[in-house]
């Protein structure tokens, strides 16, 4: 949808949401359930140097590091169709004041997302995999993929190791890459699957899971990558024709172990299940809820993100409850990617405005977008380590640069220990022991 037609249909949805608001305020024997609506807080916000649009690429997932630092990736959509798109990285501290920028043509990343892990930034393009000082954002390796290779959308830090998976056109298997995080060098490769994948990744120390037609699970040493077990997904047996394989959207990993991850039908996208796996390859059950991202607790009790917030019994798979968006929302509105803080609530942001949730399905309160920022739409949310909340939103149409915002909050940060929030934690390591 061009950006004018988002902006008249942003208007109409506003007002119809300020319309609902004052309704609701008008009427206090209304059900809590729904959520206290709340007006935003604003602790700061800061213009960012490019158009964003969640409506076109909601996937925007900042990196927080040690310091409350943060780090914003995003596509550049000023050069969108001149096949030099590329993206530009900016760096605010705590309180918003810019530390850097990094601009750069022709490395368009898949997600809006950044990695950071001692003191130094990743992500990949289609070309290559790049990694920057995260003090001032200089470049300090890249790795040009060869020209007949693919790389994955898919990062992991493990045992100081950054892994991608990679296919080629010509190859008979996709390739885990094991490079050394702190010069780039090709630590090992290990030939994963039958064809060409692209496979989601998530780790538990040294220990890296792959899905696609098998979950693999691959050990992470310094001396090279070895495959532990692979178990092949069920459907996947002759008489299925192999047909189901994993959907990427999501995988996790729980506190004990267990990994649980989206997987469908490869020539159905409609037909979609969760399946959990133990650490050791066992099968324990399958759900057929869908869901578009994960978050584990620390009573490993699963939370299923999609339109509405479904919670699963870890060990079993059965549903505990589900919620939904508030009513404000006109049925659009959609937990579509939750960051669990350290008060055990459930932040979520969308087009519509912030939800939190209790993990008992209770809604605590909902803050309508419109009362964030009159611009547009929101994206994904993160915590910095007092509670507050960061996300992003789209500019005005005077300049249309996207804004930076921070929200008062109390949570304490994103909780640690636990796979919190898409990529697992604040620094988006999708890791959940780094």
């Amino acid at each position: 949808m061009r950006r004018v037609e988002f902006k008249l249909l942003w208007a109409i949805i506003v007002g119809l949401t300020m319309w609902s608001c004052e309704k609701d305020k008008s009427n206090s024997d209304d059900d809590n359930q729904e959520g206290e609506a709340q007006s935003a807080d604003i602790v700061w916000q800061q213009k960012l140097s490019i158009p964003i649009n969640p409506a076109l690429g909601s996937n925007y997932m900042p990196a927080i590091d040690e310091n409350d630092n943060i780090y914003v990736m995003m596509s550049d959509w000023n050069n969108y169709g001149s096949g030099e798109m590329g993206n530009v990285l900016q760096a605010f501290d705590k309180n918003g004041n810019a530390l850097w920028e990094r601009s750069t043509a022709g490395e368009d990343p898949d997600f809006q997302m950044v990695t950071y892990y001692e003191n130094k930034l990743y992500f990949t393009t289609g070309k290559k995999i790049v990694c920057l000082d995260a003090e001032d954002g200089s470049d300090l390796w890249n790795y040009n993929v060869p020209d007949s290779f693919l790389v994955s959308y898919s990062l992991v830090i493990a045992n100081n190791r950054v892994l991608t998976s990679m296919q080629s056109f010509d190859a008979e298997n996709s390739y885990l890459f094991a490079f050394d995080s702190e010069n780039g060098t090709i630590n090992s490769t290990l030939a994963i699957t039958d064809d060409r994948a692209v496979m989601a990744m998530a780790a538990k120390g040294s220990t890296v899971y792959l899905t696609y037609d098998f979950l693999y699970s691959v050990n992470v040493t310094s001396s090279g990558l070895s495959l532990n077990w692979k178990t092949v997904l069920p459907g996947n047996s002759p008489e299925y024709g192999g047909d189901y394989k994993n959907i990427a959207d999501d995988i996790a990993i729980a506190p004990n172990g267990n990994i649980i991850f989206t997987y469908g039908v490869l020539s159905d996208l409609s037909t979609r299940r969760v399946i959990c796996y133990s650490s050791g390859g066992t099968e324990l059950w399958q759900s057929d809820n869908e869901a578009r991202h994960l978050v584990v607790d620390a009573d490993n009790d699963i939370y299923l993100c999609n339109d509405d917030l479904i919670k699963l019994d870890g060990a079993s798979g059965s549903e505990i409850w589900s919620t939904s968006a508030p009513a404000e929302t006109f049925g659009l509105g959609s937990f579509r990617s939750v960051t669990v803080g350290t008060d055990e609530v459930m932040y979520n942001g969308d087009y519509f405005g912030i939800y939190a949730a209790e993990n008992t399905g209770n809604l605590k309160y909902y803050t309508p977008a419109a009362t964030v920022s009159e611009t547009g739409p929101l994206t994904y949310i993160t915590l910095l380590s007092n509670g507050n909340i960061i996300l992003l939103c789209m500019g005005d149409d005077e300049d249309e640069r996207g804004i930076l915002i921070c929200m008062k909050g109390s949570s304490g940060g994103v909780q640690d220990e636990i796979w919190a929030k898409w990529g697992c934690n604040a620094a988006n390591t999708f890791n959940l022991e780094d």
